[in-house]
């Protein structure tokens, strides 16, 4: 896996900072950030010179969530110019990811797809 670029890191850190919250790095150059109501976000890059931004829903045991309720937090989202998928991971907990170039990738970007993301997860 690809470390993020340098602008990119510094993204992340500066999203960090505004979010009250420590960029730790992982071995494989991805940052992850655990939120109490919102989840984990994710953030890595791809082979490709894009940067993956996920966020997993938690789940309560009153919030399951099947495929059938997350899908319509997938598609287009102008507010960003660019696609959500969704699906579930291993343990059923529901994940919205979305793929920037890196060119693209910066503060006002993440800010609104970790909104936008995370708005979807609670309206579904």
């Amino acid at each position: 896996m690809r470390k993020l670029p340098s602008s990119a890191a510094a993204t992340v850190r500066q999203f960090a900072l505004q979010m009250e919250v420590e960029p730790v790095e992982a071995s494989d150059g991805a940052y992850s950030f655990d939120f109490e109501r919102n989840g984990r976000l994710s953030i890595l890059a791809s082979e490709d010179d894009h940067i993956l931004v996920s966020l997993t829903g938690k789940l309560l045991l009153d919030d399951i969530r099947g495929d059938a309720q997350i899908l319509p937090a997938s598609g287009y989202r102008a507010e960003t110019d660019n696609l959500v998928h969704v699906g579930l991971n291993k343990a059923g907990q529901p994940v919205l990811a979305t793929r920037v170039p890196s060119n693209r990738f910066d503060l006002p970007f993440l800010e609104q797809s970790f909104s936008t993301m995370a708005e979807s997860l609670s309206n579904a």
